[in-house]
Protein backbone atom coordinates (compact mmCIF):
# COMPACT_ATOMS: atom_id res chain seq x y z
CA UNK A 1 0.00 0.00 0.00
CA UNK A 2 1.51 3.29 -1.07
CA UNK A 3 0.54 6.45 0.77
CA UNK A 4 1.45 10.01 -0.13
CA UNK A 5 0.54 13.22 1.64
CA UNK A 6 1.31 16.93 1.78
CA UNK A 7 1.46 18.89 5.01
CA UNK A 8 1.11 22.65 4.93
CA UNK A 9 1.71 24.19 8.33
CA UNK A 10 3.61 27.41 7.79
CA UNK A 11 3.51 29.96 5.01
CA UNK A 12 5.76 28.80 2.13
CA UNK A 13 6.74 25.61 3.99
CA UNK A 14 5.34 22.41 2.49
CA UNK A 15 6.33 18.90 3.50
CA UNK A 16 5.68 16.00 1.16
CA UNK A 17 5.90 12.38 2.34
CA UNK A 18 5.44 9.03 0.60
CA UNK A 19 5.65 5.39 1.51
CA UNK A 20 6.35 2.58 -0.93
CA UNK A 21 5.25 -0.41 1.10
CA UNK A 22 6.72 -3.47 -0.60
CA UNK A 23 8.08 -6.64 0.99
CA UNK A 24 11.32 -6.16 -0.96
CA UNK A 25 13.80 -3.27 -0.87
CA UNK A 26 13.40 -1.28 -4.10
CA UNK A 27 16.64 0.68 -3.75
CA UNK A 28 14.68 3.94 -3.98
CA UNK A 29 16.55 7.24 -3.93
CA UNK A 30 15.54 10.88 -3.92
CA UNK A 31 16.15 12.33 -7.38
CA UNK A 32 16.59 16.08 -7.90
CA UNK A 33 16.01 16.73 -11.59
CA UNK A 34 16.93 20.19 -12.92
CA UNK A 35 15.03 21.88 -15.73
CA UNK A 36 16.34 21.45 -19.26
CA UNK A 37 17.11 17.70 -19.35
CA UNK A 38 16.34 15.76 -22.52
CA UNK A 39 14.21 12.61 -22.14
CA UNK A 40 12.97 9.81 -24.36
CA UNK A 41 10.44 7.02 -23.94
CA UNK A 42 8.97 4.20 -25.96
CA UNK A 43 6.07 1.88 -25.33
CA UNK A 44 7.99 -1.40 -25.29
CA UNK A 45 6.64 -4.10 -27.58
CA UNK A 46 4.65 -1.68 -29.75
CA UNK A 47 5.32 -0.02 -33.11
CA UNK A 48 4.94 3.45 -31.53
CA UNK A 49 7.71 5.92 -32.36
CA UNK A 50 9.99 7.11 -29.59
CA UNK A 51 8.71 10.16 -27.73
CA UNK A 52 11.28 12.89 -26.94
CA UNK A 53 10.96 15.96 -24.72
CA UNK A 54 12.84 18.44 -22.54
CA UNK A 55 11.43 19.22 -19.10
CA UNK A 56 10.73 22.92 -18.59
CA UNK A 57 10.65 22.69 -14.80
CA UNK A 58 12.87 21.04 -12.23
CA UNK A 59 11.42 18.56 -9.74
CA UNK A 60 12.17 16.20 -6.87
CA UNK A 61 11.08 12.55 -7.14
CA UNK A 62 11.69 9.03 -5.81
CA UNK A 63 12.91 6.25 -8.05
CA UNK A 64 12.99 2.44 -7.77
CA UNK A 65 15.73 0.00 -8.89
CA UNK A 66 17.79 3.15 -9.67
CA UNK A 67 15.63 4.07 -12.71
CA UNK A 68 12.69 6.36 -13.45
CA UNK A 69 9.73 4.70 -15.15
CA UNK A 70 6.15 5.89 -15.38
CA UNK A 71 4.32 2.99 -16.91
CA UNK A 72 2.85 -0.08 -15.36
CA UNK A 73 4.82 -2.87 -16.98
CA UNK A 74 4.87 -6.37 -15.56
CA UNK A 75 7.39 -7.02 -12.78
CA UNK A 76 9.44 -9.28 -15.11
CA UNK A 77 10.02 -6.32 -17.48
CA UNK A 78 11.07 -3.94 -14.69
CA UNK A 79 13.39 -6.21 -12.72
CA UNK A 80 17.07 -5.29 -13.28
CA UNK A 81 19.12 -8.01 -14.98
CA UNK A 82 21.97 -7.60 -12.52
CA UNK A 83 19.84 -8.21 -9.38
CA UNK A 84 18.86 -11.61 -8.03
CA UNK A 85 15.12 -12.01 -7.71
CA UNK A 86 14.01 -13.29 -4.29
CA UNK A 87 11.58 -16.21 -4.19
CA UNK A 88 8.90 -14.00 -2.61
CA UNK A 89 8.84 -11.82 -5.77
CA UNK A 90 8.69 -14.65 -8.35
CA UNK A 91 4.90 -15.23 -8.06
CA UNK A 92 4.46 -11.57 -9.09
CA UNK A 93 6.38 -11.80 -12.39
CA UNK A 94 3.28 -11.24 -14.54
CA UNK A 95 1.71 -8.66 -12.23
CA UNK A 96 1.71 -4.96 -13.13
CA UNK A 97 1.38 -2.72 -10.08
CA UNK A 98 -1.07 0.14 -10.49
CA UNK A 99 1.06 3.22 -11.05
CA UNK A 100 0.18 6.64 -9.70
CA UNK A 101 2.11 9.83 -9.29
CA UNK A 102 1.54 12.78 -6.96
CA UNK A 103 2.43 16.14 -8.49
CA UNK A 104 2.67 19.31 -6.41
CA UNK A 105 3.51 22.86 -7.34
CA UNK A 106 5.16 25.65 -5.35
CA UNK A 107 1.76 27.24 -4.64
CA UNK A 108 0.28 24.19 -2.89
CA UNK A 109 -1.59 22.77 -5.89
CA UNK A 110 -1.90 18.97 -6.04
CA UNK A 111 -2.54 16.60 -8.91
CA UNK A 112 -2.59 12.79 -9.11
CA UNK A 113 -1.68 11.02 -12.33
CA UNK A 114 -2.46 7.34 -12.75
CA UNK A 115 -2.12 5.06 -15.75
CA UNK A 116 -5.37 3.32 -16.68
CA UNK A 117 -5.42 1.03 -19.73
CA UNK A 118 -2.10 2.54 -20.80
CA UNK A 119 -3.27 6.17 -20.80
CA UNK A 120 -2.62 8.89 -18.19
CA UNK A 121 -5.66 10.03 -16.19
CA UNK A 122 -5.40 13.26 -14.19
CA UNK A 123 -7.20 13.85 -10.86
CA UNK A 124 -7.37 17.15 -9.00
CA UNK A 125 -6.21 16.52 -5.42
CA UNK A 126 -7.37 19.42 -3.20
CA UNK A 127 -6.75 17.49 0.07
CA UNK A 128 -3.14 16.57 -0.81
CA UNK A 129 -3.49 12.85 0.03
CA UNK A 130 -2.93 9.84 -2.23
CA UNK A 131 -3.60 6.16 -1.51
CA UNK A 132 -3.21 3.05 -3.63
CA UNK A 133 -6.26 3.48 -5.82
CA UNK A 134 -6.95 7.15 -6.62
CA UNK A 135 -9.94 6.29 -8.81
Amino acid sequence: MCTDLRLVRLKDLHVSARTLDFAYELGSRVRVVPAGLEWSATATGTPVDELRWTNAHGYVAMDAFATVQMWNAQVRRLWPDDRTMPDVVKPLLDFAFPMHLAVRDAHGGDLVVELLQGAPVFHDNPVGVLTNSPT
